[in-house]
């Protein structure tokens, strides 16, 4: 916590010792005193709180000689309290007693940090009054870190225990919180630096404090299978759920298995589950799919806006960063010089990323502090700009590579793809050999991770991944990038990951990038991949871009299909068609079929020998059948009898797996009663039909998949869900108190005097 947090502390906790009210005053009056109370045994009372906690015993005394003690003779008051946040020895209170003599009577009126905790153990509702210092307290503390974490949640974990310090709680916690324990999910929007990951962190932070366990999702919802464990308290942590554009979320259905899950938890009392995306992918959603309006997401939305932060707001957040940044006093007097803090958090631009960035001192180091304001300025004014002299002028031309690498696949990238990337850059441009590259990659990682880059590295699996230090930089490089065709191609050429094209996919969408521009990098990219048979060594990324050459009607022109056709068969082989590589070599071949390339059918058969068996899941099934219903325009020997295996092997499926889709959809969520059995039945049949593709299954072969599904206990679930009511509001979260007749300048003065 920082000092005025303290000050607030002290008087919390002398107000339930003494049994008395405890006031505070405007600033600019009664220096030295941080809180006064009247009592007719002990008269005026005055209370001065020190948080020197990083500073020697030796500095605080000599303050305390140099100006406090004039100050407690000047207001003479009948009893003087005097805290810190040092510890305190027996000696040390005795010479505290002898500086401000006769006004200090007992050592009971000398509190260092041990009768601090005292107290807090006493009066434990204080510590609960105080949020952060909850957070911040030993149970919550070791909860945290003794979690059963692994990989990206362990950091996560340590990125939150870490920013909690500068953490501000404002109006919008409270009614997040609230949220998130009515409904069980929130789902966290607001546009790029207002606060949306800092406010989630938190949350979970407190989720966290009262024993749920972390469990942080990355791209693949299937994670959450491994880990969800029924009857325990766990919270589900899903960052920027939609990516960059919603348009990419849709295939692979993303977008409705998050709303499944997001109605699962709210069914589950023991679980939670925070979200986290830009309004404007949100809003795309909310356009291109009637999903989100049918499954109501707006009840789990929660919005930050910084024009929902008032000004006192937006100074704390600023107060946190100076106090806790670690920048040089010197710094800090330019910021208090003519009350520079006001315009600060009074500027139409503000912001708490661009405040964190002004306030890190290690972007301080060819700042002079007598050019600190007009630093600022700068960065207030043109916050697009924060990151223009660090890219242009502080970084070299391989740490630029670098970065560009890592923007131009979605913000991060397995530190493996991104150190071939740089090899493949870097051997082509001519800025390495193959000698060094592998060290001039080292160096320039080693010196980037914590300035623009982070380094991440999974323990179970010993993997590590390479994001940014700041989201920031993707915004601030991502349109200088899109605006140059070659850079585009380069890069992405360097790369060769899946991830990369899908990112490259939302420029268009967004339209970043011009449509010629997209086309012809996408050709590029192409002829790379089919002169280099890369498709071999990254099967995944060949179907991605074979479906943007293909499947996708923009792009079908791109390339002679004779050329491509050998590459094809080749790759139409169990191995390099594995995961999400079926369902689009699927959708290649159909899209091929259609434009009569000549090989294609006798291909697409002898894919579909082993594909049927292969397959693993509604989706694929159904991209199976449409190809089949393609090749049924060819007169072509053996169709019949694939025909067969495909129409037994989708039913053996549906066995196996309706129970698993019926509940995952929701699709009897209102089966309650034994009146409803039948509504059950023919609400499950209609969910066989409409998700059964292009194969139209007998009544008999339907009753035989509905002998999969447990009615009885889906009900007896359903039953058991709706008894389960909401917990009341599980923390009470209160603001620090301020004289509630300042005005809103005279607040921030407040809280920045320094006397």
């Amino acid at each position: 916590m920082n000092d005025k947090e303290f000050e607030a502390l002290i008087n919390d906790l002398l107000s339930k010792r003494e049994g008395v009210r405890v006031d505070r005053y405007k600033p600019g009056k009664d220096k030295g005193i941080d809180g006064r109370f009247f009592t007719t045994s002990s008269g005026d009372v005055i209370i001065q709180s020190k948080h020197w906690a990083s500073s020697s015993f030796a500095d605080l005394t000599r303050i305390l000689r140099k100006s406090e003690a004039k100050k407690v003779i000047a207001l003479n008051p009948t009893r003087y309290i005097f805290a810190t946040s040092q510890p305190l020895s027996k000696a040390n209170k005795k010479e505290i007693r002898d500086i401000f003599a006769p006004y200090i009577s007992s050592d009971e009126d000398i509190i260092g940090k041990e009768n601090v905790n005292d107290l807090l153990d006493e009066f434990s509702e204080v510590e609960r009054r105080h949020y952060k210092l909850w957070l911040a307290s030993s149970n919550v503390l070791h909860r945290m870190l003794n979690s059963a974490l692994t990989g990206r949640s362990e950091a996560k974990r340590d990125a939150i225990i870490e920013a909690a310090k500068r953490y501000v709680i404002t109006e919008a916690h409270g009614a997040a919180l609230k949220k998130l324990n009515e409904v069980h999910s929130v789902v966290i929007t607001g546009e790029a630096g207002v606060g949306k990951t800092t406010l989630a962190d938190q949350l979970a932070h407190h989720y966290v404090g009262l024993e749920y366990e972390l469990c942080v999702i990355e791209d693949d919802l299937s994670e959450v299978e491994a880990v969800y464990e029924s009857g325990k308290k766990q919270l589900l942590y899903y960052d920027d759920f939609l990516g960059r554009n919603y348009l990419l979320a849709i295939e692979g259905r993303k977008d409705s298995r998050v709303l499944d899950l997001i109605d699962r938890v709210e069914r589950d009392k023991n679980k939670r589950f925070i979200l986290t995306s830009r309004s404007t992918v949100l809003n795309q959603g909310k356009v291109w799919s009637d999903l989100f309006e049918n499954r109501k997401i707006d009840r789990k939305e929660f919005e930050v806006k910084i024009s929902s932060l008032s000004l006192l707001d937006k100074a704390n957040i600023l107060y946190n960063h100076i106090w806790f940044g670690g920048i040089g006093e010197e710094f800090v007097d330019e910021i208090y010089r003519n009350k520079h803090y006001q315009d600060i958090a009074g500027h139409k631009n503000f912001n708490p990323r661009l405040i964190s960035f002004i306030t890190d001192s290690d972007r301080l180091s060819e700042v002079a502090p007598d050019a600190y304001w007009e630093y600022i300025s700068l960065k207030l004014e043109n916050p697009q700009d924060v990151w223009s002299d660090v890219y242009s002028r502080q970084i070299d031309d391989f740490t630029r590579v670098v970065i560009n690498l890592v923007v131009l696949n979605g913000g991060s990238i397995s530190e493996i793809d991104l150190a071939d990337a740089f090899r493949d850059s870097a051997l082509r441009d001519g800025t390495a050999n193959p000698s060094n590259v592998a060290d001039h990659f080292a160096r320039t990682l080693r010196g980037a991770v914590g300035s623009t880059l982070s380094r991440n590295l999974n323990p179970r699996s010993g993997t590590v991944t390479v994001g940014l230090f700041n989201p920031s930089i993707l915004d601030f490089v991502l349109p200088r990038l899109a605006d140059d065709r070659h850079a585009l191609s380069t890069f992405l050429q360097a790369l060769k990951t899946t991830r990369s094209i899908d990112n490259f996919s939302s420029l268009l969408a967004d339209k970043r990038v011009s449509k010629d521009a997209y086309l012809a990098v996408v050709r590029e990219l192409c002829y790379k991949c089919l002169n280099f048979k890369i498709g071999s060594q990254k099967p995944s990324y060949f179907w991605r871009l074979a479906h943007l050459a293909f499947a996708d009607a923009m792009c079908r022109v791109l390339l002679p299909t004779e050329k491509f056709a050998p590459e094809l068969r080749h790759m139409l082989v169990s191995d390099l068609c594995s995961g999400s590589g079926l369902e689009m070599a699927c959708e290649v071949l159909t899209s091929l079929l259609k434009m009569k390339v000549e090989i294609i059918p006798s291909c697409s058969l002898n894919f579909l020998t082993w594909a049927i068996d292969k397959a693993d899941g509604v989706a694929e099934f159904e991209k199976l059948g449409v190809l089949i219903q393609e090749l049924e325009h060819v007169s072509l020997e053996g169709l019949p009898e694939v025909n067969l295996r495909y129409r037994k092997a989708t039913l053996e499926h549906w066995e196996e797996n309706v129970e698993h889709y019926i509940i995952e959809d929701n699709v009897l969520i209102s089966f309650f009663s034994d009146e409803q059995y039948g509504d059950a039945v023919n609400w499950a049949r209609e969910y066989i039909d409409l998700h059964s593709g292009n194969l139209s299954f007998t009544d008999e072969e339907v009753d035989k998949i509905l002998d999969g599904i447990d009615f009885t206990q889906i009900q007896y679930s359903n039953q058991e869900a709706s008894y389960e009511g909401h917990e009341n509001f599980e923390r009470p979260m209160q603001h620090l108190k301020v004289e509630a007749l300042l005005s809103p300048q005279d607040r921030i003065d407040d809280l920045f005097d320094r006397s």
